[in-house]
């Protein structure tokens, strides 16, 4: 398998935690599951079924799933793509049985499965009748009233047969289900293929699934009922196991990027997703704006899911560094600048999905430089960190629409020098700067973002004297915040610390960046993974890592930015997917 197919996608999940496609190249790609009497079929009703993408069929068959060996007169059963150029079996949805291991004891075939489209396919047995579904459709029954080979030896295989290089799969296969003792579409009727992972059937109390695969986003030998699966091909190389998308698209869809509408996939494998969570919509994308001494109106992006640089976005208004950026999944905002004396109050936004220049929004209640940005959806909450001496002020807009912020309330603390930590109910910022008395702190604060007023108390910062200029990023859990200068001696740190967003209380260890760096606000993330971009010490860098944040541990080397002299240190963030978006 030469390679899993994700389309903005964050982070690893564990077993079935998102569900997706295996690719196989069409040259000694499959995966094998060891004979058990779980996959023998013998006499049983049965339902075996899989979402299918074929690409270019060039071998005799397209093999999905099966127990097949011409060989050995070992056949036992195989749902497969007939090829058959010219004829009007090419493009046949086939499920073969045998009773004796060396012929085709009964068949039923029909459909027509094009390259380049997803379908649903279902071979069952219904008494004494085998069945083949395309697209919840029957498209073909045969008579089969006989027991199936009981193949005690050979091993099932996906996406290809034993012994035969004529029969390997090239495409995709996603969410194969193996039910062994049931048929979960009798008697011909139509039905709606499903649009979610298929998981486990029950009937009666009684769990009829022996086979659940091709689900898995960080091991495609993991396999749902505890079958161990070996990956022949590509797939054994590490590299190429990779995060998958969520869900199933609908049947027969090719449509290109679709973002708002229906579930939908372009010609090269991508999946796009409407609803469900964040990492679900083919979104993805970080944007790092302004930044560098001397500042600079560079804007730049890149995906979160998968490591490298930085690309050009677009520019802001005018040059500004020390910006904080909040975002809803369609729009991004930045304000709090300290490119001149005195700081601006102006926000501008972009549209994060499309690359180009920023535009005006509207204005803060007050010049602001350091403060934070924090959002979910619909709201942006501006902390204003107010120069030249520290302010409490807490603004806030609609994302939707531009204007000047209304008053939101006041902070506990009145700090500068921070940066957010968002869920879809809260924002939470670490430590800062006072002005007085002149110090850092460790004071933790929170606001909700639904309900207006004044901070309230969220715990302590675990660094005894205080932090400033962390960079924070979250996901809908758990709150991460990252290097950061300390007290008194103002150097920088490299500890990383975490809270659980929805309960109050003091942050934890969860490991070291690189080196030592004041990140102010160069921290963003999608739910799985978090970025950290940029530093202004010990020297301008223009370095980007990363941190998977529902696991503690270092970071790692991400990419860059797209230059270190104008494009970091003080650089704001912000992204599409973050721990704020449903």
């Amino acid at each position: 398998m030469s390679d899993l197919r994700t389309n903005n996608l964050s982070g690893e999940g564990g077993r079935n935690a998102i569900r997706g496609s295996v690719f196989f190249d069409g040259t000694g790609d499959k995966l094998s599951v060891p004979n058990s009497a779980d996959v023998r079929l013998g006499s049983n009703d049965f339902t075996i079924e899989a979402w299918v993408k074929f690409g270019d069929v060039s071998g005799y068959w397209e093999t999905i799933i099966g127990m097949y060996d011409d060989s050995a007169d070992r056949r036992t059963f195989t749902l497969a793509r007939y090829k058959n150029t010219g004829q009007s079996n090419d493009g046949d949805l086939y499920l073969y049985v045998s009773t004796d291991g060396a012929s085709d004891s009964g068949s039923a075939h029909g459909g027509n499965l094009t390259i380049n489209h997803w379908h649903h396919v279902a071979g069952v047995r219904d008494g004494n009748t085998l069945r083949v579904y395309q697209n919840g459709v029957q498209v073909a029954t045969g008579s089969y009233s006989g027991t199936v080979y009981n193949n005690t030896t050979d091993p099932l295989f996906i996406g290809d047969v034993e012994s035969d290089d004529n029969k390997n799969m090239n495409g995709f296969i996603s969410n194969v289900r193996i039910c062994n003792g049931h048929c979960l579409y009798p008697d011909g009727t139509t039905f709606t293929p499903p649009t979610t992972e298929l998981t486990s059937h029950y009937i009666a109390g009684d769990n009829k699934t022996v086979l659940l695969c091709c689900q898995d986003s960080d091991d495609v030998t993991q396999e749902a009922t505890g079958k161990t699966i070996t990956a022949y091909g590509n797939l054994t190389d590490a590299a190429y196991v990779r995060m998958q998308p969520t869900g199933i698209p609908p049947y027969g869809v090719d449509a290109g990027n679709t973002f708002g509408g229906a579930i939908s996939m372009n010609s090269s494998a991508w999946m796009y997703f409407p609803t469900g969570r964040t990492e679900e919509r083919g979104r993805g994308r970080a944007v790092f704006l302004g930044g560098g001494n001397p500042a600079t109106t560079v804007i730049s992006f890149i995906k979160i899911q998968s490591g490298g640089s930085a690309q050009n976005f677009g520019s802001l208004i005018t040059s500004r560094n020390n910006l904080r950026g909040g975002s809803s999944s369609t729009r991004g905002l930045s304000t709090h600048d300290a490119s001149s004396s005195p700081a601006s109050n102006t926000i501008t936004f972009i549209t994060i999905a499309t690359e180009g220049d920023a535009t005006d929004f509207g204005d803060m209640s007050g010049s602001s430089s350091s403060g934070a940005t924090g959002s979910n959806e619909t709201r942006a909450v501006f902390w204003l960190g107010t120069v030249p001496s520290t302010g409490n002020t807490i603004d806030f807009a609609t994302i939707a629409t531009t204007g000047n912020t209304s008053d939101f309330g006041d902070m506990t603390v009145g700090v500068r020098h921070i940066d957010s930590m968002n869920s879809s109910t809260r924002c939470v910022i670490p430590g800062g700067w006072r002005a007085s008395p002149d110090s850092n702190t460790n004071v933790i604060q929170y606001i909700t973002f639904a309900t207006t007023g004044n901070a309230q108390d969220f715990g302590d910062v675990d660094y005894t004297n205080g932090i400033r200029g962390a960079g924070g990023f979250s996901s809908p859990t758990r709150g991460v915040f990252a290097g950061g200068a300390d007290t008194p001696s103002n150097n920088a740190v490299n500890i990383i610390h975490f809270v659980t967003l929805a309960s109050t209380g003091n942050s934890t260890d969860f490991g070291d960046i690189s080196a030592a760096k004041r990140i102010e606000g160069g921290g963003t993330s999608s739910h799985i993974r978090g970025l950290i971009a940029g530093s202004n010490s010990p020297a301008q860098i223009n370095t980007i890592e990363f941190v998977t944040i529902a696991t503690t541990g270092n970071s790692q080397d991400f990419g860059d930015l797209m230059s270190s002299r104008s494009q970091d240190g003080y650089v704001g963030a912000l992204s599409d997917c973050h721990g704020g978006l449903s």
